[in-house]
């Protein structure tokens, strides 16, 4: 995963004095580098980002006019590709909703600085450096993705029996890789306080409560009408089927190769194509095109992305899981999921995952061979994992 930029814009806008002062210093103090700027309040922040556009916007919530979700809305509309921070103090819980959407990150205000600062830097280094900044805007736009259809009914049906599980439900979520990443991108925000060990799918659909996920999932249901998505000759439904099936091997596989990433390697493989999302509702004439050189060239997507436009989907969907803030290990397997592997890490796992789907669903253009794997994993390994591709889900012990 790259570094944050050495040279960056911040603007940090809060109507107390005190604490914009304060994060001002600690921001100097440790990115001398930066520019680092402040702002009283919503309007003299519009009108600094009027003069120079800052890479990155941390706003305090409840400040007196228009708020913190306001001022962002704005943001994200006029300044697409900066990167949208918010500060709080108590919130009602009915506002969660609204700040998920339009903020990148959340944190309450608390008495450690560095982890403002921290979350800046993580912001930042999600965009691989050769990200233009037109498909940042389109990355950084807002929060929203389309979802796969059929996900909230099944959810629902499934809480009205007694005997369903956290397991249940989070194989419900897992279906679809949209609805997977906002539920964890929200249960990682501070209005939450997801506990660093418990950042796993399963720990985040247990955390937040069967309520707040329904109310989530029926969230990003309602957006699944995109248009742009069917445009762009992306079948929305044929993906979340290849996406889950890529969990479900992942985590079979990771057990073997590197147990202690295995629910790495399983959030990795559910979410690992979000970037192609991202591509169909915001640059579908793109993605149409790609996928049409793709078939007819009979070649790898991500091939034809990259000798396009320098980036692929995989650095896509990056880019948009490293501004929810989610682990680094994570992000570096979406990132990396095209990457023939060097090592039996999460990266590597999805890869061999995503590839024995793609060859079982008869869309494989460069099947996976020995020598590509050497440093991974034996012969037999290999053999052992494509008879699990073929074997379909796995049994109910996850």
């Amino acid at each position: 995963m790259p570094e944050a930029p050495e040279a960056a814009s911040v603007l940090i806008v809060d109507d107390e004095p005190l604490l914009l002062r304060g994060l001002q210093r600690v921001f100097t103090q440790h990115h001398p580098e930066w520019r680092v700027r402040t702002a009283g309040d919503a309007a003299a922040a519009l009108k600094a980002m009027d003069q120079e556009q800052a890479d990155v916007c941390v706003s305090d919530l409840t400040m007196t006019g228009m708020d913190g979700i306001e001022l962002l809305t704005t943001v994200a509309a006029r300044w697409p590709a900066t990167v949208r921070v918010i500060l709080a103090g108590d919130v009602p819980r009915d506002r969660v909703p609204a700040a998920a959407r339009v903020a990148h990150r959340v944190f309450r205000k608390g008495p450690d600085p560095m982890e403002v600062v921290q979350a800046v830097e993580d912001a930042l280094s999600a965009f691989a450096p050769e990200v233009d900044p037109a498909l940042r805007g389109l990355v950084a736009r807002d929060n929203e993705l389309p979802p796969a259809p059929s996900v909230y009914p099944a959810l629902d049906r499934a809480a009205r029996r007694q005997t369903t599980t956290t397991q249940d439900l989070t194989r419900i979520v897992a279906r679809d890789s949209a609805v997977a990443a906002r539920v964890l991108q929200l249960a990682s925000s501070a209005f939450y306080g997801l506990p660093p060990h418990l950042h796993t799918l399963q720990g985040a659909v247990a955390w937040l409560g069967l309520q707040t996920l329904r109310g989530l999932v029926l969230g990003a249901e309602l957006l699944r009408a995109f248009p742009e998505v069917e445009a762009s000759g992306l079948s929305v439904n044929r993906l979340a089927n290849h996406t889950t099936r890529t969990g479900e091997l992942s985590l079979r596989i990771a057990r073997r190769l590197c147990p202690t990433e295995a629910d790495t390697a399983y959030m990795a493989g559910i979410v690992h194509d979000v970037g192609l999302l991202v591509l169909a509702s915001r640059a579908p004439d793109r993605l149409h095109t790609d996928l049409q050189e793709a078939r007819r060239e009979r070649r790898a997507l991500h091939e034809v992305e990259r000798d396009r436009h320098g980036v692929t989907h995989a650095e896509v969907g990056a880019a948009l899981v490293g501004l929810w803030g989610l682990p680094k290990p994570l992000i570096d397997a979406v990132s990396r999921h095209h990457q023939r592997p060097v090592r039996p890490d999460a990266a590597a796992v999805v890869y061999l995952a995503n590839a024995l789907v793609a060859e079982v669903e008869g869309h494989g253009v460069d099947p996976l061979t020995e020598a590509d794997l050497e440093r991974v994993c034996t012969p037999s390994d290999l053999e052992r994992f494509r008879r699990w591709a073929n074997m379909g889900p796995l049994p109910d012990d996850h």
